[in-house]
């Protein structure tokens, strides 16, 4: 008879608590989803109704051509060396963007490992636009946003950035921010023992 019980007992134990995690995990699943757009400003009398339009960012698909105003600005690093313009149709990291032509090219390539631990010699033929792969859970790709949201702020900081690099990161941002959305990029130095020089290549080459 008291085993019984205490079978019994058992039983009950194990049905609530299966009871409590079911309960538990719909109540987070429900509040997860609810806070999807709780801080985001909605226009209009019926939130919850889907968006009528899908907020993606632009992506850059081609190369693009710098400006003639852009190139005749003559834009180089801080190895004196011209940062190049991708050559157009062609997105693609090629073999011989390492390759070292002259003695310059392999200064630049020297001196880009010992500043900036990388080959800041592809870096600077690599051109401005390129393609970057969508790294999102797929689940992302489907949420739906306001077709009406608040401009924001991009703060990028670096220290001891190539020129090149710093560069492609602005382009990034703005060839996949719709400009709507986009208030300002803010650059930040974080005490680089470079110099300053980089304010002068970005109002040459944006301004």
């Amino acid at each position: 008879m008291g085993s019984a019980a205490l079978r019994y007992f058992c039983y009950g134990c194990l049905f609530t608590s299966v009871t409590w995690t079911l309960l538990l995990f719909i109540y987070f699943n429900v509040s997860e989803e609810s806070r999807t757009f709780k801080h985001v400003p909605i226009k209009g009398l019926e939130p919850y109704k889907p968006f009528p339009k899908k907020f993606n960012p632009r992506v850059t698909r081609t190369p693009f051509k710098l400006s003639d105003r852009q190139k005749n600005n003559g834009v180089r690093n801080q190895f004196g060396n011209r940062i190049e313009d991708l050559a157009e149709g062609n997105s693609e990291l090629l073999p011989e963007m390492g390759m070292i032509f002259n003695e310059q090219d392999q200064e630049v390539r020297d001196l880009g490992y010992q500043k900036h631990s990388f080959n800041v010699l592809i870096s600077n033929r690599l051109g401005y636009h390129r393609d970057v792969p969508d790294t999102r859970d797929p689940k992302c790709g489907d949420k739906f946003y306001p077709s009406e949201l608040p401009s924001a702020s991009v703060v990028v900081c670096f220290y001891n950035e190539a020129f090149s690099a710093l560069l492609r990161t602005v382009h990034s941002i703005l060839d996949r921010t719709p400009a709507n959305l986009l208030h300002e990029i803010i650059l930040v130095d974080d005490s680089s023992e470079l110099g300053s020089g980089w304010k002068t290549v970005c109002e040459l080459h944006f301004l």
